[in-house]
């Protein structure tokens, strides 16, 4: 079921998966095509939500695809589908996707949104950009490895000085989209006028931390999408 009218927006389209970016960005030239399809033009407000485990997750990931592909007006749904649900006046479908006509948006990526390994090597050896990792506090400190870590004792020896410069969120405090300095605690600790970039297992919970700081009024957090799964097997590989 979902809100009428709404269009199932899949985050796998024009992607190419791989060991190390299981989630990557699709091209620009897929997601255009792909936005156009749903309807979305360049003067479209778009909605998203979803009905996740962990609720906004990929809400929050399809928000920050869009602005990064360069549509800014994008919103995400207060409470998610749940809530929206208890509504008195709710509007629920169980009907597919409805037609739409074809939009006009076209791609204008936002390269300060993104980062992907290269920069990020650039971002940690940067003192004036603040670094936020998402993932449990067992991983980051390396109390316990990571699926991709075959060697956890390497990767912490490979990555010590990326994990110094991290500073950790607990993704509970993100689930909750009226969010407020005080239920991040973390953020007492972050300077919002300087740069911030996020990162976290796979891509998504950055997004999440990146929606958060958005709403505290630092709008231009940039996320890397390849996250730890591909900067501690990228380290590995490099014998850093």
């Amino acid at each position: 079921k979902h809100i009428t009218s709404a269009r199932f927006f899949s985050l796998l389209e024009g992607t190419s998966p791989s060991v190390k970016i299981p989630f990557p960005l699709p091209t620009s030239d897929a997601f255009q095509e792909y936005a156009r399809k749903l309807g979305i033009r360049h003067d479209s407000h778009v909605i998203v939500y979803d009905q996740a485990i962990i609720p906004g997750i990929f809400a929050c990931r399809l928000w920050w695809n869009l602005r990064a592909f360069g549509h800014s007006r994008v919103s995400i749904l207060d409470g998610n589908l749940p809530y929206f649900e208890k509504l008195p006046d709710a509007m629920i479908s169980s009907e597919g996707t409805p037609e739409c006509q074809t939009g006009d948006f076209t791609v204008d990526v936002n390269q300060s949104l993104i980062r992907d390994y290269e920069r990020m090597n650039s971002v940690v050896d940067a003192a004036s950009t603040q670094i936020l990792d998402t993932r449990l506090s067992v991983n980051f400190t390396a109390e316990e490895a990571e699926p991709s870590e075959g060697n956890k004792k390497a990767m912490i020896q490979a990555s010590s000085k990326a994990r110094k410069s991290f500073l950790t969120v607990k993704t509970k405090y993100l689930n909750k989209f009226k969010i407020q300095k005080l239920q991040i605690p973390v953020l007492s600790e972050v300077d919002l006028q300087m740069p911030i970039t996020v990162t976290c297992y796979l891509g998504y919970t950055a997004c999440m931390l990146a929606a958060a700081l958005h709403h505290c009024g630092h709008e231009d957090a940039a996320v890397y999408c390849g996250s730890w799964t591909e900067w501690s097997q990228r380290k590995a590989e490099e014998g850093a």
